[in-house]
């Protein structure tokens, strides 16, 4: 028998390395709850920024259209910047 193959054989042996697989087992459990915990957080953020960046645009869109209506009725640049806080500039 080689010496490799009697310390395999060896009680004490097998218990550290059985030992140091269920370390191993653990800390790959650990870093995988870790990086799923971060890609929920990520894509929470990601989401909430979403919603406030669709939040903006939507507005935005929204007074556009309401000073083409308003445009489109006449109304004076004047009381278009009163209304909406849009100012238009003499073109």
């Amino acid at each position: 028998m080689s010496e490799i193959e009697r310390v395999n054989e060896e009680p004490e042996f097998r218990e550290y390395m059985s030992a140091e697989e269920d370390n191993r087992k653990i800390e790959n459990s650990i870093r995988s709850e870790g990086y799923e915990d971060g890609v929920k957080y990520g894509l929470n953020k990601g989401i909430e920024q979403g919603k406030k960046e669709g939040h903006k645009q939507g507005k935005k869109e929204g007074i556009e259209e309401i000073v083409k209506k308003m445009m489109k009725q006449n109304y004076s640049k004047e009381e278009i910047k009163n209304i909406t806080g849009i100012d238009l500039k003499d073109e």
